[in-house]
């Protein structure tokens, strides 16, 4: 029977040890961080508050705006902890969290953008312009954003079961 034998935690090594770069590195991400927020909530405020906006694209592009913004979060609180701290341990269980919602919202960002390709493709379409609202309805939206979401929720789960339903037997540090 293998075994984890990372005894429970993975010692992130991390951008740089230099404590003199540590600082600027974290007001560097914190600032590109939180402009990705500020920036990805304006989208989807106003998105929401424009009535000429409820069209397919911009449907999409709320959607982009949101998992853009969890996945942002899955990633940059935890580096900006790890800039700061002395403790660079994460545990299997986080670790194996952490990839899981990173390639979820990942799957579903890929997703979206084939599905706005595909908006436009309809939209710009010679023949299909006039049908554009027939075809692309508010229906057929949720439907496709829905199916992005179990089909990433699918890839994702399988995905990490097979990254980390094997033993680790190598060294406990990541680089």
């Amino acid at each position: 029977m293998g075994g984890n034998h990372t005894h429970g935690k993975f010692i992130l090594l991390g951008i740089t040890d230099s404590p003199c770069a540590q600082t600027p590195l974290f007001v560097l991400f914190l600032l590109i961080y939180v402009v990705t927020l500020v920036g990805n909530a304006g989208i989807i405020i106003l998105v929401r508050v424009s009535p000429s906006l409820h069209t397919p694209m911009y449907f999409f592009l709320t959607h982009f705006a949101f998992v853009d913004i969890c996945y942002s979060t899955v990633v940059s609180p935890r580096m900006l902890a790890d800039l700061l701290s002395e403790d660079k341990t994460i545990s299997f269980s986080a670790c194996m969290m952490q990839f899981l919602s990173f390639a979820f919202f990942a799957t579903i960002e890929c997703h979206l953008l084939a599905m706005m390709a595909y908006d436009r493709h309809v939209a710009l379409g010679i023949c299909q312009s006039l049908l554009n609202v027939t075809i692309t309805s508010s229906r057929v939206c949720w439907q496709l954003v829905a199916s992005s979401y179990l089909f990433a929720f699918l890839t994702a789960t399988i995905c990490t079961w097979c990254t980390f339903g094997d033993s680790f037997c190598g060294s406990n540090r990541i680089d």
